[in-house]
């Protein structure tokens, strides 16, 4: 897996499958994922757009899916505990 680090991605497209970010920066940027493994650790996010094709946008449309059946909320609430929980804010770089 390609690791970058301390990057500054500012208006690119870029493709986070195989890859690994640190202390990256992604100020408007399009980041697309497709389902594959990636990991970020300490980056931030800045008008960012994000954009899901593959397996990982048959799993938004199953999320999708289930918030609006009767119970779906919980069963998303149950499997992400930190939604809705105050979060610090982005370090600006």
């Amino acid at each position: 897996m390609e690791t970058v680090a301390g990057k500054l991605y500012e208006d690119v497209v870029v493709q986070l499958d195989g890859r690994t970010f640190i202390d990256c920066v992604f100020k408007a940027a399009t980041l697309n994922y497709a389902g594959g493994l990636f990991h970020m650790s300490g980056c931030d996010f800045i008008d960012c757009t994000w954009n899901f094709d593959g397996s990982a946008a048959n799993t938004v449309q199953v999320l999708r899916l289930l918030s609006v059946q009767p119970g779906g909320d919980k069963i998303i609430r149950d499997m992400f505990p930190m939604l809705g929980k105050p979060r610090k804010p982005p370090t600006r770089r």
